[in-house]
């Protein structure tokens, strides 16, 4: 005999489907409750890794003037803010010490460096400071270097804004050169604004010294342009990135004639060649400084072109124009006469005394007939 029950189904699951039932709303519950804190903390731990990503970016860049100031309780990122902060620290330091386009070409290029060099035009400019070694034997130490300090600041910064390399300092003296590492299609044009700018820097600064009560340093400075090579000289574990080259060494020589001459930023007729659309300039002479074998013509870097609208400058350029009319025409009776009245005008002008003298001489005995109008020098 068989005894057959039929119930719902529900009797016997319902229990396990309420229990299945509850299980699903309370991890709903418990999923939504979860998002904001899962949020909250991604956030914790993405946001200090993205600043971090941020800052190593401007680390590449050589961005090295601001703190990394990235906190996180999470140890692990807080010890790697702490390690990138003095690696950014330590680069600062270092970058004072190498020129920052050209390690920003090596990060970019990815490439290594390496003893060599190659040839390219460049434009250069060498500073000096008149009778800086007279001054350096009646300053005390602590004040020259202060003094000195404070000098670099005001001309390298304007090295550095108008595109330059600052290759090295010479005691009180710069050089800088441009078009290298990275190439500049107007290097000439740069390399002068910036010798006007750092002369400006460098007058700015005897102002406030002279206020001060302090010796002023008169900065004399020559622009020369030509192809060099530039690259990387020393060892394998020391290098030192520079430029060499005739056009190196002429560029250091003209500097030192500014001395001779009585002024104050001499250019090469190379410069003047490039870069007459933009600067005033007005002819000094005829070269061979000591070391060179051929004639270079050197001129005097006034200002920008606009400058001739000064009075005053239009004057001493016109005045001169005829000194150097007649000079250059070999007629030393009436370049004489216009040398004299020249000076008259402008009695503290270096140039026109210089030639007062000379013209002086060649009343009585002037150069032979075969003379190529050149300067020769014996010394620096």
């Amino acid at each position: 005999m068989y005894l057959a029950l039929a119930l719902p189904e529900s009797n016997f699951t319902e229990t396990f489907n309420a229990i299945g039932r509850n299980a699903a709303v309370i991890s709903l519950v418990f999923l939504l409750l979860s998002i904001p804190v899962i949020v909250f903390l991604a956030r914790r731990f993405s946001k200090p890794m993205a600043a971090l990503s941020l800052e190593t970016e401007r680390i590449a860049q050589l961005d090295l003037n601001q703190p990394i100031s990235v906190s996180s309780r999470i140890s692990e990122i807080a010890r790697l803010g702490e390690a990138l902060d003095r690696m950014k620290s330590a680069l600062g330091q270092i970058a004072k010490f190498v020129p920052r386009a050209l390690v920003q070409d090596l990060v970019r290029s990815g490439t290594r460096m390496e003893v060599g060099g190659e040839r390219r035009a460049l434009s250069v400019v060498f500073t000096d400071v008149k009778d800086f070694t007279t001054m350096a034997e009646t300053l005390p130490a602590e004040a020259l270097m202060a003094q000195m300090s404070e000098y670099f600041e005001a001309v390298v910064q304007q090295v550095l804004e108008h595109g330059g390399t600052v290759d090295k300092y010479v005691g009180d003296a710069v050089f800088a050169f441009w078009n290298a590492p990275l190439k500049q299609p107007d290097h000439e044009t740069l390399a002068c604004r910036a010798a006007l700018a750092a002369r400006a820097a460098s007058n700015a600064l005897n102002e406030r010294w002279k206020a001060q009560g302090k010796p002023e340093w008169y900065t004399r400075l020559a622009v020369h342009m030509g192809d060099a090579v530039v690259g990387n000289v020393g060892s394998a574990d020391r290098l030192d990135y520079t430029a060499i080259g005739d056009t190196i060494n002429m560029g250091s020589r003209l500097e030192g004639l500014n001395k001779v001459y009585g002024t104050q930023i001499l250019a090469s007729g190379a410069i003047v060649a490039k870069t007459s659309s933009h600067f005033l300039f007005r002819p000094i002479d005829m070269v061979v400084p000591k070391g060179a074998i051929h004639p270079v013509e050197i001129a005097e870097l006034i200002g920008p072109l606009e400058q001739q609208a000064d009075p005053v400058v239009n004057a001493l350029c016109e005045s001169w124009a005829k000194v150097w009319a007649a000079y250059t025409s070999r007629d030393w009776k009436k370049a004489y006469a216009a040398v004299i009245n020249h000076t008259d005008k402008f009695p503290n002008d270096g140039p026109g005394e210089l030639f007062a003298r000379r013209l002086s001489e060649y009343l009585s005995s002037p150069p032979p007939p075969d003379w190529d109008g050149a300067t020769r020098f014996e010394s620096k």
